[in-house]
């Protein structure tokens, strides 16, 4: 019976450790998306409303995937 336990404790901190590492995964690919913004508009020449429509694509289809909506 111990070593089931043992064997969930595992798998209860390899469940952890896979959240931490998918949600800072997650949130580094949604920062460095912002901070590479300006030089997207700069290379497709786009305007700020389309800038805008990127990025609010961006944040709806991320809250999609975090949500599983």
């Amino acid at each position: 019976m111990g070593e089931t336990t043992g064997s969930l404790s595992l798998y209860k901190w390899l469940t952890f450790v896979s959240m931490y590492v998918g949600y800072t995964l997650i949130v580094f690919n949604r920062k460095s998306f912002t901070f590479a913004l300006p030089a997207i508009i700069a290379s497709v020449n786009l305007d700020k409303d389309d800038a805008g429509e990127l990025l609010l694509t961006f944040l709806a289809c991320v809250c999609l995937y975090l949500y599983d909506l």
